[in-house]
């Protein structure tokens, strides 16, 4: 089985090795290193395994590679904004303290002499102590920002030799080293920028919270994108269909009876809706049509309703008829019933998908 690498922290100066939860080195005032320890013995390879195609084990290497770069990258990153906090609190600090002896130098004449001799001492040791600390500081960034320029050449000169992979980057190693090395130098070029005071320092800190939040939004909004296609192709309603297959009607002798089938419908059932839909939005008067249908409602019952159609003539869109319409209506205010026989010259259209009535005129008999 192989063994696991082994990650420590180096100073590049003593190389002197740390633990991998420390990142300064107090002697050389140093960034400390990432260094991969290889395991102490390496897996073989197994008898009559093909050797793995060079060019993608050396892309596979260059990637692990700026891995561990991105990894230092990383480091320094936390360092630097680490650091420069601290220096600011101490140049505060300083600034407060040199304030504070100037103010007890300034009142010296009403003081004891031994009493301001013992307070001065005290007060040039601390500001001797921050002045320590803020000098081993920069002197730790001004190496730090030596090794990101000389890293920042670096990666100018191996991207300059590169190929630029496009938009297509990821569908390959070559194109995902380049990725990385370009990402690389851009965190570079901006702890830089941070260390020339050129961008805050709080600037290293919201990039990668912003990173962050822009990785939990994407996932918000993917969630979201594949919940909302669930709802809308699973859940869809049947009838929003209907249209694509109402296109399809062709004017027959059956469509015409299925129609005045619901016109009896209609009529039977008292149903306003039914009978409106059954007619052209064209269709002229069709407000008093509907007026007259309630009037009739309001004093009939239609008991029966057949129909008979004769001398049909379809054309694409349109047709015509003459209709026989034989109805029985029993009176809702005495209960008798009477027996009338229409015959109608109907025209038929074509509308929306559906098929519509769009005149009636009275046949004389």
């Amino acid at each position: 089985m192989e063994n696991p690498p082994e990650i420590i922290m180096r100073c590049p100066k003593c190389m002197k090795d740390f633990s991998p939860d420390v990142s300064f080195c107090e002697t050389c005032s140093v960034i400390l290193e990432p260094v991969e320890i290889e395991p102490a013995e390496p897996v073989k390879a197994e008898a009559g395994a093909q050797p793995e195609d060079k060019n993608t084990s050396d892309n596979s290497d260059k990637i692990e590679e700026v891995t561990l770069e991105t990894l230092k990258a990383d480091i320094e990153n936390k360092f630097i904004f680490t650091v420069l906090v601290e220096l600011g609190q101490l140049k505060k600090k300083l600034s407060k303290k040199e304030g504070l002896l100037s103010e007890l130098e300034g009142s010296q004449s009403k003081m004891n002499l031994s009493s301001f001799l013992v307070k001065h001492r005290k007060a040039e040791s601390e500001i001797e102590e921050i002045i320590v600390k803020t000098v081993k500081l920069e002197t730790a960034i001004d190496n730090l920002k030596g090794k990101i320029e000389n890293d920042i050449q670096k990666l100018e000169s191996t991207l300059g030799e590169l190929k630029d992979p496009g938009i297509l980057w990821f569908l390959s190693n070559s194109g995902r080293y380049y990725r990385m090395l370009s990402s690389e130098l851009k965190t570079k070029k901006s702890l830089i920028e941070v260390i020339l005071q050129k961008k805050p320092e709080i600037y290293l800190k919201t990039k990668h919270l912003g990173k962050i939040y822009l990785s939990f939004g994407l996932a918000f909004i993917l969630g979201l994108s594949i919940t909302w296609l669930f709802i809308n192709y699973s859940h869809k309603d049947p009838v929003s269909t209907a249209p694509t297959q109402e296109t399809s009607i062709q004017i027959s002798e059956k469509t015409i009876l299925e129609l005045l089938e619901d016109i009896k419908k209609a009529n039977q059932s008292k149903d306003l809706d039914l009978l409106e839909s059954k007619y052209s939005k064209n269709y002229p008067e069709l407000a008093k049509r509907k007026t007259t249908a309630l009037e009739q409602w309001q004093k009939y019952d239609f008991k029966s309703m057949t129909y008979l159609v004769t001398d049909l003539q379809t054309r694409t869109d349109s047709a015509n008829a003459t209709v026989v319409w034989d109805m029985e209506l029993s009176s809702k205010k005495s209960g008798s019933t009477k027996i009338i026989s229409q015959k109608l010259d109907v025209g038929f259209i074509l509308e929306d998908g559906k098929l519509r009535i769009s005149s009636v005129d009275k046949v004389g008999q």
